[in-house]
């Protein structure tokens, strides 16, 4: 009898390393030990300024390779949009959305990207404690703290009456 009769021959799937980089990012894997067989998981992350677009993670499996054949990408944080008179890309600095402070309003209505102006206002009987405008700046972050409504309060004087 020899070796071969004795030992099952069977069909190991390994998931190829070399079709799972990322560019702007890294890829991990659990377990860590070489080559990649059925089970090993891949996990992405991205670069400080990039965001994941897609899985974040891909399962090496027995009867295809990997669970998820296209790999997610690290886009980076400041959107590109294609200006077509000049034929070139601009980076688009894009504000985050703002909430409305309660008891009043922010208006974005003119965009949440850079120099746009969010405007703040408060419901009738409030006033606006700080800055009514806040202007998106080249850095991603609006200027000047989130201004709150507060309650109106009604100044009443004390009279004294002398005799």
């Amino acid at each position: 009898m020899s070796l071969i009769d004795i030992v099952p021959l069977y069909n190991i799937v390994l998931c190829p390393v070399n079709s799972d980089t990322l560019s702007n990012g890294m890829v991990s894997y659990s377990p860590s030990a070489m080559p990649l067989v059925a089970g090993t998981v891949a996990t992405y992350t991205c670069n400080t300024g990039y965001t994941l677009d897609g899985a974040a993670t891909r399962t090496c499996v027995e009867s295809t390779g990997w669970n998820i054949t296209e790999l997610p990408t690290c886009n980076s944080e400041l959107a590109v949009v294609f200006n077509y008179f000049n034929n070139y890309t601009a980076p688009v600095v894009k504000c985050g959305a703002l909430t409305n402070p309660t008891n009043g309003t922010v208006n974005t209505s003119s965009g949440i990207t850079y120099q746009e102006t969010a405007t703040y206002t408060c419901a009738n009987g409030y006033i606006l404690n700080g800055t009514n405008n806040r202007t998106c700046q080249s850095d991603a972050l609006w200027s000047f703290a989130e201004p709150t409504c507060d309650r109106e309060c009604l100044n009443y004087h004390r009279f004294t009456v002398h005799l």
